[in-house]
């Protein structure tokens, strides 16, 4: 239960983060290392992340089932990031 309470400062520091970083460094050199797509991937990935951990937090105390749950979100998040950074490659 307590993770369910630090999850949305966890996202609003990562958030902060990403727009402290692209303020000082388009003050500092003119240039932003993250445009606003990218900005987007944070959150959305930060959002996606938050909404199953509160989804699955009750199955988790199951065994069997968290433990295939576990798994089943491991896969997912690989194939995303995959699939992030081939669209990165390949779209520069």
């Amino acid at each position: 239960m307590n993770d369910v309470i630090a999850l949305p400062e966890f996202q609003l520091i990562v958030n902060m983060a990403a727009l402290v970083i692209n303020v000082v460094a388009a003050v500092s050199s003119g240039d932003v290392p993250l445009n606003v797509v990218q900005l987007l991937w944070v959150n959305l990935i930060m959002d996606t992340l938050g909404a199953l951990t509160l989804a699955t937090d009750h199955l988790m105390d199951q065994s069997n089932v968290g433990r295939r749950l576990l798994l089943m979100i491991w896969k997912c998040i690989k194939v995303q990031v995959s699939n992030m950074v081939l669209y990165a490659t390949f779209n520069l």
